[in-house]
């Protein structure tokens, strides 16, 4: 609708003003030259036609007071259209010419899409994931089951569990380079690739494969301990989740608040997008037979203004997502807190409504500091945006010199690891303000003494965060795959469709495990900061313990292997 479709009384105006204020769609003239065989799409795009509804193809629209026997004020449809925000906006793989012979012009529509903005590929692309949709989702409602499943797997059996996917992921690659070994060996065999390039890069690829293998098991066998007790802390921390599964529903209701965002911003964004004043002009366009014609026609200024408000809008939206996340994750956080100091030792009392209790408190009493931690990273991304947008725009500038590549690369590296140390700090800190009610730069500080103070406990989280990153890959890996196998069994359409629902359902996958390994993440860092808290600030007198009796032993044992290593290093520089 913009500002001016059905509304107001434009000035010029040919028509009755009840008409008028019935066309509230704008719709575009897409000319086609019969010569060039191509759509006229400059034309188009600035001069819009408000319109009652959006005509299908092969039909005629007039513009305000034009008849169809006017030629100068007559314009044939090529395109269906659907109504998207009171736009008519194309269907590109519809047109078919009043006469017919349209459709036999290769090209003509692909420069269309082309033209504005779009591809081909990606509306056909969304039709073929379209046709398969069921099968696709069903086996992301299975993702979110076996998600669930290997969290309660983890807790009661995750020693066996991370042994079994160190030891698959060295029998694949082992599996691997042996494979490109016995191709580069058959390669060699055949006297018309003896000695070729393909031979060669085979070799290359078996023996970086072997390395990386060997690489693979010199560090699984020196990290084993650690690992093993990185196991034990996984447990511990997934022992929230366990008693408090309803903790699950944060990330489920968080996605779906993040989801109407996005459809807010994206929505905002294109009506910034096509917005603007009108003037009438006269204008010269091809009508039904192909002649130059002048008409009276809107033409759309786009404002200056508009790109300062995309901009705002983009800050806004990464701003809200941000908030949302960080909401999400000082209640899980809160919840911990709770369940953890909620009685000394193993017993553990779990309260009525905890989800609800902690998302209502950080609502209340810690909205301010989760808006200010994630305004700060927010601003990060923004600044590391704009530096990739201008370094597209420099492409060329960039390629042909080295020290302004080298200077884009190094400002993008430091603004990843600022990025990074933000949010360790703003999470950690989060953790710390659900602890003990301190405002987000008091908590960080404190949080970052915690882990300090008990260096193996920062080791083992560490540690514990590769784990949990394997587990999310072997998740998707193992969904995708027999997703991909049921599609090929039971679906009838092409190995394209299939190739784009596999891809839709791997990255779906990708982000169901995310939201779910995130959660034990969580759990975790608050397991910990809990038990560093407890140490320092209780004595086992007259102020108790809280922490459990296993988690006290892991660390104890994490501890002692710190300090044997500190010993022994000591020992060696006194030498």
């Amino acid at each position: 609708r913009g500002n001016v479709c059905g509304s107001g009384s434009p000035p010029d105006l040919t028509i009755s003003v009840d008409e008028w204020h019935s066309r509230t769609s704008l719709w575009f003239p897409f000319s086609y030259d019969t010569v060039a065989k191509e759509f006229r799409v400059t034309s188009a795009l600035e001069y819009g036609i408000c319109v009652q509804d959006c005509n299908p193809a092969n039909r005629m629209q007039t513009t305000y007071g034009g008849t169809p026997n006017s030629t100068a004020q007559t314009f044939a449809v090529y395109l269906h259209s659907s109504l998207v925000f009171d736009r008519c906006v194309p269907d590109f793989n519809s047109y078919n010419c009043p006469s017919g012979n349209c459709t036999s012009n290769d090209g003509s529509n692909d420069k269309l899409a082309n033209e504005l903005g779009f591809g081909n590929f990606f509306f056909g692309l969304v039709q073929q994931v379209y046709s398969s949709i069921w099968i696709t989702l069903m086996f992301l409602i299975i993702a979110v089951v076996v998600c669930f499943l290997w969290i309660i797997l983890l807790r009661r059996a995750v020693k066996p569990v991370v042994v079994a996917v160190l030891a698959l992921v060295l029998v694949v690659g082992g599996i691997v380079t042996l494979a490109l070994y016995i191709h580069y060996k058959n390669l060699q065999g055949d006297a018309s690739t003896k000695g070729t390039d393909s031979s060669k890069i085979a070799l290359a690829a078996a023996i970086i494969a072997s390395a990386l293998l060997f690489l693979y098991a010199c560090v699984i066998a020196y990290l084993w301990k650690s690992i093993m007790l990185s196991c034990d802390i996984i447990e511990e921390g997934s022992k929230i989740i366990v008693d408090i599964p309803s903790v699950m529903l944060v990330p489920i209701w968080t996605s779906v608040i993040i989801f109407l965002n996005l459809v807010t911003a994206a929505s905002i964004a294109a009506l910034l997008y096509t917005i603007g004043t009108s003037e009438m002009v006269d204008t010269q366009v091809a009508n039904l037979v192909g002649d130059m014609v002048t008409v009276k026609t809107h033409k759309y200024v786009r404002a200056a203004w508009v790109d300062y408000a995309q901009g705002f809008n983009l800050f806004m939206m990464l701003w809200l997502l941000a908030f949302q996340n960080g909401v999400a994750y000082m209640t899980i956080s809160l919840t911990g807190v709770i369940w953890f100091f909620s009685a000394p030792g193993n017993q553990k009392a779990v309260h009525k409504s905890p989800i609800c209790e902690s998302y209502c408190i950080v609502q209340k009493f810690h909205g301010g500091t989760v808006a200010f931690g994630t305004l700060l990273f927010t601003i990060v991304a923004v600044l590391r945006f704009a530096l990739n947008s201008f370094e597209k725009k420099m492409n060329k500038t960039v390629k042909n010199n080295a020290a302004c590549c080298l200077l884009l690369c190094c400002a993008n590296c430091c603004l990843g690891c600022l990025d990074r140390v933000i949010r360790f700090l703003t999470e950690h800190g989060f953790v710390m303000t659900a602890m003990t009610g301190a405002n987000l730069i008091s908590g960080a500080r404190e949080s970052v003494s915690l882990l300090t103070s008990t260096p193996a406990v920062l080791s083992i989280n560490l540690i514990s965060d590769v784990v949990i990153g394997v587990s999310r890959i072997l998740i998707t890996l193992i969904v995708t795959a027999c997703g991909a196998a049921a599609l090929n069994h039971y679906s009838n359409d092409s190995h394209v469709t299939v190739v784009a629902c596999v891809v839709v359902l791997a990255i779906g996958t990708w982000f169901i495990a995310g939201t779910f390994t995130r959660v034990l993440t969580v759990c975790i860092d608050t397991t910990l900061l809990c038990y560093s808290y407890d140490v320092k600030h209780n004595n086992g007198a007259d102020r108790p313990y809280y922490s459990p009796d296993d988690l006290v032993s892991h660390i104890g044992r994490a501890n002692a292997r710190h300090q044997s290593k500190h010993s022994d290093k000591e020992a060696l520089l006194n030498q």
